[in-house]
């Protein structure tokens, strides 16, 4: 999008730099800029830690002032919430939202649930005790071949969404009794074999999706189903799914939630404040831009167009694949104006057709972002290595000594916050 920024403002010259994200690395950077000459004028947050500098007053700078555009493009309310600060200052816009859904198989649910229709298929995962069944009848039909799940991480973020309460409450770590359930839960499908036994963004998981991974003895098993954000289509399906692609579908499945987002605020000490603004504006509150990065307009060729220096060259990797700067279609942006005038027209390939902006435009008032806080990262980090070993080893008798470990862990990782 700084590309097509450029366009549209020519006299705008932007210069980008991308941190990454893992072990913290660019919350420290952000924090050791930002009252230095080195501070950039706009910021990028993810989800993750978005909130961890919303709420810092002498970060952010207000952009309460763009609400004008957000009302005009219909934001969708609980983004903005999570760019508004406890003082009521709103310092954070996103161009996405991320509602989640159960991305399922279609030639496995129709051998095994006797129908690939999303509307037939969601009765079978309605509710926790019915995908509890779902995954024994296609373990014990399939001879066990047939997974509900590729791991028990699966299973955390649509519980997270289903808290009573976030991680922390007026300073101090909170166990929700949702998090007791998620354990019992991932304990319960390992026990029964129920997943591929693969972790999130770890190897295994992204193969998964475009077909069978075997086991240690050459067994062959596939995984049935996944549950997703809004950007599952785009950023992992559109790349993983290769000869399963068009053979996925989705439906809501047991709960309502949402993972994940990007959130573009300008710096307290940003240099160019009004230059910055409009980026931000252009970025998350501008319906050609919205719709252009929704429905694939920003392709390789019509950002090297613009800017070929910062665009880079098409390179062709050794296994055959390109690498090339671009956007495809099928990101859910945040303007519902911009969702309510691309609802009728979108047939997504890897969904074998099926209009997912139905699927997420009907689930995203349900959705809860309220739970946020700027400790998520972190906390999720160690909590899921906790989970999977009460679920998949034997280093615990109890859930009572996997939250002892785990405040320990938290206590030393944040001692900001007060651990009992």
């Amino acid at each position: 999008m700084t590309i097509a920024f450029e366009a549209r403002y020519p006299d705008i010259n932007v210069n980008y730099e991308m941190v990454g994200t893992n072990d913290g690395l660019f919350q420290e950077k952000a924090q050791a800029v930002a009252n230095t000459d080195a501070c950039p004028d706009v910021i990028a947050l993810e989800a993750a830690f978005v909130k961890e500098f919303v709420e810092q007053d002498n970060f952010l700078m207000d952009i309460s002032d763009l609400m004008a555009n957000a009302n005009e493009m219909q934001t969708y309310e609980n983004s903005i919430k999570v760019g508004t600060a406890s003082n009521g200052e709103i310092r954070a816009f996103s161009y996405q939202y991320t509602p989640g859904a159960f991305f399922y198989r279609r030639s496995i649910a129709e051998k095994y649930l006797g129908s690939d229709d999303p509307a037939e298929v969601q009765k079978f995962v309605s509710d926790w005790d019915k995908f509890k069944e779902t995954a024994e009848k296609l373990k014990t039909e399939s001879n066990g071949r047939i997974k509900m799940l590729s791991g028990v991480d699966e299973l955390t973020r649509p519980y997270y969404a289903n808290r009573s309460q976030g991680w922390v409450v007026d300073g101090k770590l909170t166990i929700d009794p949702m998090l007791d359930e998620l354990l019992e839960m991932a304990k319960y499908f390992a026990d029964n074999d129920y997943t591929a036994g693969v972790n999130q963004w770890e190897e295994g998981w992204q193969p998964s999706m475009g077909g069978p991974l075997k086991t240690a003895d050459g067994t062959e098993m596939e995984v049935f189903s996944y549950f997703m954000p809004t950007w599952g289509v785009t950023y992992l399906l559109a790349t993983f799914a290769g000869a399963n692609s068009g053979d996925y579908a989705i439906c809501k499945g047991p709960v309502s939630w949402q993972w994940g987002g990007t959130w573009a605020g300008v710096m307290k000490n940003a240099k160019n404040v009004e230059n910055a603004k409009a980026f931000v504006q252009f970025v998350c509150l501008d319906e050609e831009n919205l719709t252009n990065w929704a429905t694939g307009v920003y392709t390789w060729d019509y950002l090297y167009a613009i800017d070929p220096v910062l665009t880079g060259e098409k390179v062709t990797n050794d296994d055959g694949t390109v690498t090339a700067l671009s956007q495809g279609a099928g990101d859910f942006v945040s303007s519902k104006v911009v969702i309510n005038k691309l609802l009728p027209t979108i047939q997504t390939p890897v969904l074998g057709g099926q209009n997912n902006y139905e699927l997420f435009d009907s689930v995203s008032d349900s959705v809860k972002t309220d739970l946020m806080t700027g400790y998520d990262q972190k906390i999720e980090d160690n909590f899921v290595t906790y989970l999977r070993a009460y679920a998949m080893s034997d280093d615990y008798d109890s859930i009572d000594e996997v939250y002892d470990d785990f405040k320990t862990k938290i206590a030393e990782a944040l001692p900001l916050i007060t651990v009992d």
